[in-house]
């Protein structure tokens, strides 16, 4: 069996994947300043639980994106069944690989997920590039 095969297997019954809370993610919005307008990207979103949060209580826009199709596939239902469906897109792809615009985003996140690039410092490296000059790097590592 495949490692991905086995996430899926032991995350099938949880939202919020990382070692987190809903109260925290929800606090991570509010201290970056997340506002009705502005747009985020996400890499490694699994099942989208924070853009979703941050999107119902932020008002935020963005797009998630996740190597796991099961994830994808969990997210884009979670996503349409909530009624975000206008304001959040999530990509199948390997984070480091995706495509966007340099300087599009107001936030880049990655919480639980510096390794789709081998590390922290090359986690920040990439999400730095995603974000405007005025714009914020959230990061979150498991431990």
């Amino acid at each position: 069996m495949k490692f991905l095969d086995l996430k899926d297997i032991a995350e099938r019954d949880i939202e919020l994947i990382n070692p987190t809370s809903a109260e925290k993610i929800l606090a991570i919005g509010r201290v970056a300043g997340m506002a009705p307008g502005k747009n985020l990207i996400d890499f490694g979103c699994g099942y989208a639980e924070p853009l979703v949060l941050w999107a119902e209580n932020y008002g935020i826009s963005g797009v998630g994106i996740d190597i796991r199709e099961k994830a994808v596939q969990r997210a884009r239902a979670k996503i349409a069944q909530r009624g975000l469906a206008q304001r959040l897109e999530i990509v199948h792809s390997i984070g480091a690989d995706y495509t966007f615009e340099p300087g599009s985003f107001d936030y880049a996140a990655c919480v639980g997920a510096s390794f789709i690039w081998g590390g922290f410092r090359q986690a920040l490296e990439a999400l730095q590039r995603a974000i405007r000059p005025d714009g914020k790097v959230i990061v979150g590592e498991p431990y």
